[in-house]
């Protein structure tokens, strides 16, 4: 079969609801179904034979991961936003406005024997350069700003995170609502810091008792922890 050559730009002007264009893959179709490139012929972008959306730095095209792949490499001049979206809404809000979604739903009958995870967050240090002030690196940050109710119309409510934990029908062992895990050396850990507000918890505080005195707190502040005073815990 011949293949055509366009040298100048294409423009399909539809002149019936009907598909604009369409691409037939072949009855083995292993090689992409579209690819954009540059002009010095490096991929920009793909579509494979079995429809996943690649875009970015050619960092393991050959073995796509995902449905969507948007890879930067570390030299590359690409923008360094991997993803962006901004959505604005005005009028009478009756309805629920969520903006970005993402559920992982796992079916079946056979057991479950390792982890699933609908959402999964990773930043890493591989930087070897002098760690100046202010250096520090956050797998996600998560701010609410009111910035339209007034003095005469209060927004009634903020919350940075939501949680929500639901058994319907079913039966779990444990659920925690955030779980910190921590390894490696380091000096000072907090598994909760906030600069103010009220802790409050619906249930009895559950402490490991201490076989030794803590250390100082900063200045301004107490720590209190529990041990054991001839046999007793106390605080």
């Amino acid at each position: 079969m011949t293949q055509t050559n366009f040298t100048d730009n294409v423009v399909i002007e539809g002149s019936r609801d009907i598909e604009q264009l369409t691409i037939d893959g072949h009855s083995t179709q292993n090689e992409p179904l579209q690819v954009w490139r540059s002009n010095s012929n490096n991929i920009l972008a793909q579509i494979s034979g079995d429809g996943r959306a690649q875009i970015g730095d050619d960092l393991g095209l050959a073995t796509p991961d995902a449905l969507i792949e948007a890879h930067r490499s570390e030299s590359s001049i690409k923008p360094k936003h991997g993803f962006n979206s901004l959505g604005r809404v005005t009028g009478a809000l009756g309805e629920v406005v969520q903006w970005i979604i993402q559920e992982l739903e796992v079916w079946g009958s056979g057991g479950l024997n390792t982890l699933h995870t609908a959402l999964r967050v990773k930043a890493t240090n591989k930087n070897t350069g002098t760690m100046n002030s202010g250096a520090e690196l956050r797998a996600g940050d998560f701010e609410v700003s009111n910035e339209g109710a007034s003095s005469g119309s209060h927004l009634l409510q903020m919350t940075g995170v939501n949680i929500a934990l639901t058994s319907n029908n079913a039966y779990v062992n444990e659920a925690y609502g955030v779980k910190v895990g921590v390894t490696g050396t380091i000096p000072t850990v907090y598994a909760f810091h906030a600069d103010k507000g009220f802790a409050h918890l619906g249930d009895p505080l559950e402490m490991k008792l201490q076989t030794a005195a803590a250390s100082d707190p900063p200045a301004d502040y107490i720590r209190v922890y529990p041990k054991l005073d001839n046999g007793t815990p106390k605080l």
